[in-house]
């Protein structure tokens, strides 16, 4: 057996509203429960990012993870 290069992520999984809030099975927020990521990127597999491209999610890792923390400090 050979093994070669490879790739292995998980993308997605966890919805999210706007603010980056975990959302329940009806949709609605869970309290105090926020994603960023690629745990919140469940909207963003397909033709939005290449997962076979490394890198390619930091961007929204970084916007991501802004957008909760500014939502948390707002909800104070």
């Amino acid at each position: 057996m050979t093994l070669g290069v490879g790739m292995a992520c998980a993308i997605g999984g966890l919805r999210i509203d706007t603010h980056n809030a975990v959302l329940n099975a009806h949709g609605y927020p869970l309290p105090g429960l926020y994603a960023i990521g690629n745990d919140a990127a469940g909207m963003l597999v397909g033709d939005t990012y290449a997962v076979t491209l490394p890198g390619s999610t930091a961007g929204f890792a970084a916007f991501s993870g802004r957008n909760a923390v500014a939502a948390i400090v707002q909800n104070k």
